[in-house]
């Protein structure tokens, strides 16, 4: 007797929801059915199987429906409840982000005042040594200045003696000069007198020799005696020419010895001056030296309070504005404090709610992988 079978089947449920569905059921349950030749001395009939069958299907299909909603329904729930942590999260990383910006800005504030306050004190000693350093330097300057009044004073001194000096030395040479001239002169002064003396000494020695062979009391006597004596008296004449020529000559050579012998005197002196004078002018440019060397020191520490100045100029600005950072920083912080509480308990809360959640959802994961096995 040919046999065949017959085939319960019962198609997959679908459920039409807005998200889709995890899984599907298909061939819930299949019931073989043997044809009318099965033995009717069965314990249980063809229909107490189906219907055992079908209750089977049944059950499963209901269970799997259910899983199916429950999870859909915490899946949603958990994936809002997550994005509620994620916010949360966020929103508490970037309240973190803002107070750590703020922090780090406050940080480098104070580094910048710290170092900046430094350097204004450095500059500050800075600026003071070099005040004292002038003054001390304009001290110095204004004994040069004195020592160069002084130094001036006896250099005028020495140069006028020096002058005066020479002067002496001039006058003395051209009283040189003079008697010098005069000598020449007076030597031709002699020559004529001279000559004069050897003639009239001649005539002399004639009228002589006529007074002695004329008789005393003629004319020829009177006129030898008188001729004697004109002669003498002409001689006489003469020789007050040649002495007074000698006396010129011997008054010249006198003055030109006294003359020179001061100027020998004076010229050891002006030697001696003209040292003097060195050493005055050379104290003179020893203190001009030191005044001009003054003046550049005075200088370069001014140049150093200038770029000190400067420098504090802009560190002062630095400062200025690192402590405006600061502040506005430390305020950030401050209010930012509520902000990051409030945050962080948020994220508590949520992370409870989404624990729970993912609990629910683990719990309705297990139930659909339990249903969907049963149903197969």
């Amino acid at each position: 007797m040919s046999k065949s079978k017959h085939f319960i089947t019962t198609s997959a449920v679908i459920l039409s929801m807005a998200t889709p569905v995890v899984g599907t059921v298909s061939n819930l349950g299949t019931v073989f059915a043997e044809d009318n030749s099965t033995s009717s001395t069965s314990s249980e009939s063809v229909d107490a199987k189906l219907q055992r069958a079908t209750d089977v299907r049944d059950v499963a299909h209901k269970e799997f429906v259910d899983a199916t909603v429950e999870y859909t329904l915490a899946n949603r729930v958990k994936t809002a409840s997550d994005a509620d942590k994620k916010t949360a999260e966020d929103n508490l990383a970037k309240a973190e982000k803002v107070t750590k910006d703020a922090q780090t800005a406050l940080t480098d504030a104070n580094k910048v005042i710290s170092d900046n306050t430094a350097i204004l004190n450095t500059e500050a000693k800075n600026i003071t040594a070099a005040e004292n350093r002038i003054e001390n330097l304009k001290n110095v300057r204004e004994l040069a200045e004195n020592k160069l009044k002084d130094a001036t004073e006896v250099k005028k001194t020495i140069d006028a003696k020096v002058v005066e000096t020479k002067k002496v030395i001039e006058a003395q040479k051209k009283i040189v000069s003079t008697e010098e001239a005069k000598i020449p002169v007076a030597e031709q002064a002699k020559v004529e007198p001279t000559a004069d003396i050897k003639h009239f000494e001649k005539l002399l020695k004639a009228a002589k020799a006529d007074l002695a062979e004329a008789k005393s009391g003629t004319d020829a006597y009177s006129q030898a005696q008188g001729n004697v004596k004109t002669f003498e008296t002409a001689i006489k004449q003469a020789q007050d020419k040649i002495d007074e020529a000698s006396n010129t000559i011997k008054s010249a050579n006198e003055a030109i010895k006294t003359a020179k012998a001061e100027i020998a005197k004076q010229e050891k002196t002006l030697v001696s001056q003209e040292k003097e004078a060195k050493a005055a002018a050379d104290a003179v440019s020893l203190q001009e030296k030191a005044i001009k060397d003054n003046n550049d020191l005075i200088a370069e520490q001014e140049a150093k309070i200038s770029e000190s100045n400067k420098k504090s100029a802009d560190s002062t600005k630095l400062v200025d504005s690192s402590k405006a950072v600061k502040a506005q920083s430390e305020k950030i912080i401050a209010d930012n404090a509520s902000v990051i509480k409030s945050a962080k308990d948020v994220l508590i809360e949520v992370t409870k709610v989404a624990k729970t959640n993912n609990d629910k959802f683990e719990s309705a994961k297990t139930r659909l992988d339990k249903a969907e096995r049963f149903a197969s």
